[in-house]
């Protein structure tokens, strides 16, 4: 369990990482210097931002569902519907 842990704040710290750089909403920024002839789409943009912003809160969520100590049984369909809405948004 521990070690369960560990992996995954570990894996939350890399995706937090990760995901500061785009806090600036500058366009030239990392993997956004690549997609210049995308960015001036607006929903795409919006698509982008959401991806990384919530990656933070689904990296976690999706980690809780594969361990049986972290919940009950009935909860796991619950916060299974609750993550594939997450992720498709």
């Amino acid at each position: 369990m521990i070690l369960w842990c560990a992996g995954l704040a570990l894996a939350t710290y890399y995706m937090f990482r990760l995901s500061v750089p785009y806090v600036s909403f500058e366009k030239h920024v990392d993997f956004l210097a690549t997609k210049q002839n995308v960015y001036h789409i607006d929903y795409w943009r919006v698509a982008f931002y959401a991806h990384v912003f919530t990656s933070i809160l689904v990296l976690p969520a999706g980690f809780t569902q594969f361990n049986k100590a972290f919940f009950p049984q009935g909860w796991h369909r619950r916060l299974g519907m609750i993550y594939i809405l997450t992720v498709l948004l």
